[in-house]
């Protein structure tokens, strides 16, 4: 990958480096045993590629992602990797995260995924503002076999050429400004 950043390291799945497996699992499963093969596989839609964006692009000289195919509404785009930890909502979520980070409340939880060091393809889907008048992808948390991931779904048509974009949401510019 002759655009991937020598500041990551690869990774198919998430792990986690802080919590227990068996007890991060046990918190994110669930009944439904569905089988994903993107998941399952630990890979991402084939389509997508990486690229240094051009000058022309409000992130000029960053990486984006982008599709050499069709992508449908309500595809699976694969799972967002990268280092899952839990928190406790009576915590603040951790100020030393990275522009990567997702941070998601469930619960009486904060699950942390922070792709800073180990990420996949994903971790370079853009955030809309600037760049398109609305996000094209959204993050979501898919069942497989049992355990939650989140993952990024095609929330309309993609066509080839287009890049991904997400809303990061309001907490995430309120953390960075």
């Amino acid at each position: 990958m002759e655009t991937w950043p020598s500041t990551f390291i690869y990774t198919k799945h998430s792990f986690s480096s802080e919590l227990h497996p068996e007890l991060l699992r046990a918190f994110l499963s669930t009944d439904k045993v569905d089988i994903c093969p993107l998941i399952e596989e630990g890979r991402v839609q084939p389509s997508l590629f990486i690229k240094v964006l051009p000058k022309t692009h409000p992130l000029a000289g960053q990486r984006g992602l982008f599709t050499t195919e069709k992508i449908a509404k309500d595809t699976l785009l694969g799972e967002y990797v990268g280092d899952n930890r839990l928190l406790d909502v009576a915590f603040a979520p951790p100020s030393n995260i990275s522009d990567y980070c997702w941070v998601i409340k469930m619960n009486q939880f904060y699950l942390i995924i922070e792709p800073q060091l180990y990420a996949n393809e994903l971790a370079f889907v853009n955030d809309y503002r600037n760049i398109k008048e609305a996000p094209n992808v959204d993050g979501r948390l898919i069942a497989h076999r049992g355990r939650l991931h989140f993952c990024y779904v095609a929330i309309r048509d993609i066509v080839p050429g287009e890049e991904m974009l997400v809303d990061y949401g309001v907490d995430y510019w309120k953390a960075r400004s």
